[in-house]
């Protein structure tokens, strides 16, 4: 049993890392959709122009109606971004109601609760807890992403830089081409979809494991599971296997860390940890018992630390 624990969170490791890069993917389609349009308009409607000086430029940009353009089309990737972050949410629970009945079906049959009737229910609360916040998130990035662009393009026009060279500069998407202003702003929208869905996914989890213990029939506990290999982070080493009551939180004492306690995965940006439900029974010997998991964490820093020319 113990060994097909492990290869379920495996599986299950995999899963979520799928669900994160695919709906980063979707993110990033729809701010290069966005770019895509924004650099049209602006090439398009600034060719042709006379040879100004950059005082002239910078009022030309202000009167042709461009920087309108790009809020309105800034509003509009907020608006296919809250449609997205709606799905994300609800995906990233049904994900997790359906890991937690695969780690109740390893229990023995006399401890497994008769019906998961009441987790209909929480899809729709992870909705109403997670978007608003998400959209808000969203909305500033959005915001603060178009001050930036107008700000920039009216400073370089006044800089005497050439337009297109500016556009694309401050819009380039291309590796090497320097620290972009839509360029960040994507980037940054993708981190906040792959902590999203890693968010959303483990408070399901927990949700789950408090009204399944509320049920009454069987008495379970969380357990913070981290994928161990060379990129997993000092913080994810060092709590991965740590068990607690449902509603205590995992103490984190690596880093990076948001805090230094909390009650789900992710713990940091970029965060691959995520909560299994723990129950004593799986602690056989010869499986993945909390014992083996803590060696192969505390292996995993040895070598990290080794490779640092740490003792």
């Amino acid at each position: 049993m113990p060994s097909t624990r492990a290869a379920l969170l495996d599986d299950h490791a995999s899963a979520l890392e799928r669900a994160e890069g695919r709906e980063a993917r979707r993110v990033a389609a729809a701010y290069r959709q966005a770019r895509a349009e924004i650099v049209e308009r602006l090439i398009t409607q600034w060719q042709g122009a006379d040879l100004l000086t950059p005082e002239r430029a910078a009022s030309l940009l202000r009167q042709s109606g461009l920087l309108q353009q790009i809020d309105a089309r800034l509003l509009q990737l907020e608006a296919e971004l809250g449609v997205n972050l709606r799905s994300i949410v609800t995906a990233s629970s049904e994900l997790a109601l359906e890991q937690i009945q695969r780690e109740l079906a390893l229990l023995p049959p006399s401890l497994r609760p008769a019906t998961f009737a009441q987790f209909g229910t929480i899809n729709t609360r992870m909705v109403e807890r997670f978007v608003p916040v998400a959209l808000g998130d969203v909305q500033l990035g959005t915001r603060s992403l178009s001050l930036q662009l107008q700000r920039d393009l009216q400073a370089g026009l006044l800089q005497g830089e050439s337009f297109e060279n500016l556009v694309i500069r401050l819009m380039a998407t291309t590796p090497g081409t320097g620290a972009s202003v839509w360029r960040r702003g994507e980037v940054s929208a993708e981190l906040a979809t792959r902590r999203l869905v890693i968010t959303a996914e483990n408070a399901s989890k927990q949700d789950a494991l408090r009204e399944l213990n509320a049920g009454g029939e069987v008495t379970v506990q969380k357990q913070a599971v981290a994928v161990v290999g060379p990129n997993t982070t000092d913080c994810c080493l060092r709590v991965h296997g740590q068990i607690r009551d449902v509603d205590k939180p995992f103490d984190l004492t690596g880093t990076p860390r948001f805090a230094d306690q909390m009650m789900t995965p992710g713990f940091h940006w970029n965060c691959r940890s995520s909560l299994a439900m723990h129950h004593p029974v799986f602690e056989q010997p010869g499986g993945l018992t909390t014992a083996s998991m803590r060696a192969a964490a505390d292996a995993q820093l040895a070598r990290a630390s080794k490779g640092k020319g740490g003792a």
